[in-house]
């Protein structure tokens, strides 16, 4: 294939089916799959991969590359931070703990998603959600707070599940 967006995302496909095997995914086969697609066009063939493979064989997938890919395995590998831990706020930080001692750069970036999942305003009572923001170091309260505010003004706009989270 010629084209290097079609050739990217031949490669892209290919990751996609085999992220997709059950009940282990071929890691190796889909690290090669994706290497081969970021040479001709960075179509975000690790978010894809990841998205597909089972949750627990994800770590181990970011772990097969080398620093530069590695990075952004992980940075992707953070967007399910929220769906891993829910509400928990310890297994979070053993979350961001853990990615960080294989790229020591993540921790921050691992807090500021896990306390915009943490400021998604689902606990019930409301109070709980500004407990747990609280709970977060200082640096990444704010993110939090954000979030819960963000989640406060569309609940009043839109009826979030028929519930009003302020009075």
């Amino acid at each position: 294939i010629s084209h290097p967006l079609w050739k990217s995302e031949c490669y892209i496909n290919l990751a996609r089916e085999l992220a997709s095997m059950r009940p282990l995914a071929p890691l190796e086969e889909i690290m090669k799959a994706c290497t081969e697609s970021k040479k001709t066009a960075n179509l975000y063939c690790l978010d894809n991969a990841l998205h597909l493979m089972p949750e627990e064989q994800q770590e181990e997938f970011c772990g097969l590359f080398d620093s530069g890919n590695k990075t952004e395995c992980y940075i992707g590998l953070m967007l399910f931070i929220p769906t891993k831990v829910g509400y928990d706020l310890s297994a979070g930080k053993e979350l961001c703990d853990r990615y960080s001692l294989d790229v020591p750069k993540m921790q921050p970036l691992c807090y500021k998603r896990l306390a915009r999942g943490l400021g998604s305003g689902g606990l019930e009572p409301f109070s709980l959600n500004v407990a747990l923001c609280d709970e977060l170091p200082e640096e990444f309260k704010e993110i939090c707070f954000e979030r819960l505010a963000a989640e406060v003004s569309s609940s009043r706009e839109y009826g979030k599940g028929g519930r009003r989270l302020v009075d």
